[in-house]
């Protein structure tokens, strides 16, 4: 190695073993005197001090050594303080099973996408005045594309035939976590004309054809006069 050459600095297992070395020499130092009757006071404080100057040297690397353990584990603890726990998806209500009735305020549930029929207004003296109020609420992570037409918004009457509430034509995108409210009235001669039928005691208030859901149905009472 040349002169220039800087010595690397030992590491504390050397230091360790060199302070242990040395104290056993010493102690074997102050045995031998003893045996051999030439030993003195001096010798044995001499002896005494060295061992526990040893000693000192061996605690102050240890010390070093854990204090340095404890240092990292104390910065391996305090980063993990700063992670931030995953968060879970929320859970999805099960789908309304098919060919589920439910009745007036019960809520459809199909892939995210929830129907409410909140209110259902029959005005028999007034058939035009009679709605259905529907409420659309998008739980999923998608938009989702509401059609409305004759063929997705109709009842079912007494006798089962499929009578559409009014000739609509519309169309509307709910964003996720959005909801939109529909008004449906009765503007059909077909739809009037069969709930003021004296045999209509209840229709079947049917949506189908929107987002995956293939038909909704609600049962919506209807208490004819006389």
């Amino acid at each position: 190695m040349s002169a220039g050459t800087p010595m690397p600095n030992p590491s504390p297992k050397v230091y360790i073993a060199a302070a242990i070395i040395g104290a056993i020499g010493l102690i074997l130092a102050a045995l031998i005197g003893r045996n051999t009757g030439v030993s003195t006071g001096k010798q044995e404080a001499f002896a005494t001090a060295a061992i526990q100057q040893s000693t000192s040297v061996v605690q102050e690397v240890v010390t070093q050594i854990v204090v340095t353990q404890i240092a990292i584990t104390q910065v391996v603890a305090d980063s993990n303080l700063g992670q931030v726990p995953a968060q879970s998806t929320p859970t999805m209500p099960p789908n309304t099973e098919e060919g589920s009735i439910l009745n007036v305020g019960q809520t459809w549930r199909k892939d995210g996408l929830e129907i409410t029929v909140s209110t259902a207004h029959i005005d028999l003296s007034n058939p035009s005045k009679s709605y259905i109020k529907v409420l659309f609420i998008n739980k999923s992570q998608n938009n989702v594309l509401i059609i409305v037409n004759e063929s997705s918004v109709y009842f079912y009457d007494y006798s089962g035939t499929k009578t559409p509430l009014g000739h609509y034509k519309g169309m509307l995108v709910i964003r996720p976590v959005e909801g939109a409210n529909y008004d449906f009235f009765l503007s059909s001669e077909e739809s009037q004309k069969a709930i003021t039928d004296k045999n209509t005691i209840q229709i079947i208030f049917a949506v189908s054809s929107i987002s995956s859901v293939k038909e909704a149905r609600w049962i919506i009472p209807i208490k004819q006069a006389g």
